[in-house]
């Protein structure tokens, strides 16, 4: 059913939409490629991302991207806190320096990451969660790229024994069609190669004198492909 055929169906005043209707209208534009894409551009529309089970990955999930999230995090906090022995391997573990039990010392992290990113202290949580978002995203696409390399270069070795065989190497339909779909997936991968590339090339640089508009334009560099896929 159409979004705009909802108030024929449940009676609602079209003049003065329920809530429900305004919702919805606002959530089918979204693009949504994997979990943390979606909390951002949802975060973006005043909604509570954090308490809904839906909207977070299983445990084992998370500690498999915490490897490629390590890229990420690791520099943040050694720009932030170069001075500590922090022992950290996932993003959670970024999160929990703030839940420590000493008063004093989470505030002093909290100042300490405010003045680094030049942003307002009341600001720090949500860039938290954006870049958290942000490059858990990016290691979810890494995480995926990985693991379907091994398979089509598998696949892409039984298409160059289907061209060899003897039954089929004169028939010019199917070596034609099979040259079509090597070109296809290599342009294809080495496209998707070439942007996580970019996007970490970028990140690097934000390193180089991190604030948080340096974050926002990596961000926005990184949503921008999201949404243009």
């Amino acid at each position: 059913m159409e979004i705009e055929h909802l108030h024929s169906e449940f009676g609602w005043d079209i003049a003065n939409p329920p809530s429900d209707l305004v919702l919805f209208r606002k959530l089918a534009p979204l693009p949504s490629f994997d979990v943390y894409s979606l909390r951002i551009s949802l975060r973006e529309l005043g909604i509570q991302v954090n308490d809904l089970l839906a909207l977070q990955l299983s445990d084992q999930k998370k500690a498999e991207l915490g490897k490629y999230m390590k890229a990420f995090t690791e520099p943040l906090i050694a720009k932030i806190y170069g001075g500590e022995n922090l022992q950290l391997n996932s993003f959670d573990d970024v999160l929990s320096l703030f839940s420590d039990p000493d008063v004093t010392k989470v505030r002093a992290r909290l100042d300490a990451m405010a003045k680094e990113l030049k942003i307002d202290l009341m600001e720090v949580p949500h860039f938290l969660e954006d870049f958290g978002d942000v490059f858990l995203s990016l290691s979810c696409y890494r995480s995926c790229m990985d693991q379907v390399e091994p398979i089509v270069d598998e696949f892409s070795e039984s298409i160059e024994d289907l061209k060899k065989s003897y039954q089929f190497k004169n028939k010019a339909l199917l070596m034609n069609t099979c040259d079509v779909i090597e070109t296809s997936i290599i342009n294809l991968l080495t496209a998707i190669g070439g942007r996580l590339e970019t996007f970490e090339r970028n990140t690097e640089h934000m390193w180089e004198d991190l604030s948080a508009e340096k974050f926002k334009e990596v961000k926005s560099h990184i949503q921008s492909y999201h949404k243009g896929l």
